[in-house]
């Protein structure tokens, strides 16, 4: 088996490498492994992706998310090619960002089943990477440009992990917009599993297959979500915010919103001052900021 590294395609001062390949063998070429991890995304025409022992199609509008320890290799399927862009960074750039951002960042790349590495971008999303992308098709390969991919995959919008093309169920979907709604999530799972009308089992397994998630898992995102945004842009009281939440333990609140966020409510209050003067905020009342306001 072929072993790939990174210090054959990257040179200082560039921190990565990105190309858009066109793959025309119909047969695979042997497996192979590295020392970086990968980013691949395929961009027209249908394959095979030969990996961890494995063989998954490929579709437009896929995006793929490779470790060093994967093995793997490319052919096409029916179409003559297959077209994918692909980004090689080493480990360090990974770990470099996890440790600035904390329990905010995301690792996508954790996950050993590649399955779960598998995203559908199709729609809106396929239109963002595209933004997302133009400083590395541009030609750039600095720390900026890598960063500002691997930080804007963070906020690609509506990323779900593909599944055979299989589209999530209308009724899940619309659970997921009720949820956002204070009086659906401080409800808890109980209440999003009513709202969704089907058996707390069936709810629990089509949030797993779907979205990698459990019902907890997403009911809780939906309530720090909330917390966020009224610690960030009110003066409400934290306890009082808890409970809005749905939550009678302050404590499990904190645990649950430092393990979301990385710092507690009140730090991230304090890390998020208000400009409008809300009553209490350190830049002055509400009706001190209205009067400098219309001098």
């Amino acid at each position: 088996m072929k072993y790939l590294k990174i210090g054959w395609f990257v040179h200082p001062p560039q921190v990565c490498h990105f190309t858009v390949v066109r793959i025309t063998d119909r047969h695979p070429a042997p497996v192979h492994t590295h020392d970086f991890f990968e980013v691949f995304w395929v961009l027209e025409g249908r394959g095979r992706h030969h990996v961890n022992g494995r063989n998954m199609a490929l579709r437009p509008g896929e995006m793929i998310l490779i470790r060093p320890s994967d093995r793997h290799s490319f052919s096409v399927a029916e179409e003559p090619y297959v077209t994918i862009g692909n980004l090689a960074f080493s480990p360090s750039r990974l770990a470099a960002l996890a440790r600035r951002y904390g329990a905010a960042w995301r690792d996508d790349f954790r996950p050993a089943d590649i399955s779960q590495r598998v995203f559908d971008l199709s729609g809106p999303p396929w239109r963002y990477l595209a933004w997302a992308t133009e400083d590395l098709r541009a030609g750039r390969r600095d720390t900026a440009a890598l960063e500002r991919f691997l930080l804007n995959l963070q906020a690609l919008p509506a990323r779900r992990p593909a599944l055979a093309g299989e589209a999530i169920p209308a009724w899940l979907s619309q659970a997921l917009g009720e949820l956002k709604r204070p009086e659906i999530f401080r409800g808890g799972t109980q209440r999003f599993v009513k709202l969704c009308g089907y058996s707390p089992e069936h709810v629990a397994r089509s949030t797993r297959r779907w979205l990698r998630r459990t019902p907890t898992e997403l009911v809780n995102e939906a309530r720090m979500n909330y917390a966020a945004e009224q610690l960030a842009g009110t003066p409400e009281d934290i306890t009082r915010i808890a409970l809005d939440c749905g939550f009678s333990s302050l404590s499990h609140f904190y645990q649950v919103f430092r393990r979301s966020r990385g710092v507690s409510p009140k730090k991230y209050r304090g890390q998020h001052p208000h400009i409008v003067g809300l009553t209490g905020d350190k830049y002055g009342t509400r009706s001190s900021c209205i009067r400098d306001a219309a001098r």
